[in-house]
């Protein structure tokens, strides 16, 4: 479409050269264009509010902790069988991919904001039992299941209990930043 259009007003400005691929080639590099992956929700975003919020309310509510003491946890989507889209291989050799596996676990990451709290791994999978674990008598990381795999409401303020009961915090009260998920229970604990 693009070299059309070039060629269209090539013609009616009077040019005679026929523009080619090389044209096209340069005119992305000149400004600055390429392909891209779109990646979140940033239009349905009011900036406004979200300045309002960041630079009023959840200043002055950090502002009241020590940076020991402010925590944000995350999920995020591990699909622990999917193969890489690229990758390296023998020029004139055929590679044909099949359908990607979308086999995944959730993992909820969280710690403090100056690092000193790395808090353990909490891991989402589907299977009440997976064959993997059958002969573990304790894993690294607090790990449950649902049928998707997903963090849950239930699930989110279960771990937060359990945070505030634990003796980790031994007394501590902390400030735990997360962000606006349906997953994500506004909950009034006596530690967090």
């Amino acid at each position: 479409m693009l070299l059309t259009k070039a060629n269209y007003f090539a013609n009616e400005l009077g040019h005679e050269a026929d523009v080619k691929m090389s044209w096209i080639s340069r005119f992305k590099v000149r400004y600055c264009i390429g392909k891209i992956q779109k990646a979140g929700e940033t239009a349905g975003v009011n900036m406004q509010s979200v300045n309002e919020w960041t630079e009023g309310k959840l200043k002055d509510i950090l502002n009241r902790y020590e940076a020991s003491d402010i925590y944000n946890a995350d999920e995020t989507g591990l699909f622990w069988q999917m193969l890489p889209e690229k990758s390296l291989g023998f020029i004139g050799k055929e590679y044909h991919g099949g359908k990607q596996a979308k086999t995944r676990i959730t993992v909820l990451v969280a710690a403090n904001m100056d690092g000193s709290d790395k808090l353990p791994l909490f891991v989402i999978g589907k299977s009440k039992n997976p064959r993997a674990y059958k002969n573990v008598k304790k894993l690294p990381v607090k790990y449950t299941n649902n049928k998707k795999a997903w963090m849950t409401g239930v699930l989110f303020e279960s771990w937060l209990n359990k945070l505030n009961s634990k003796r980790r915090l031994s007394g501590r009260k902390i400030a735990m930043v997360v962000d606006n998920c349906t997953a994500h229970p506004q909950v009034e604990l006596t530690n967090v």
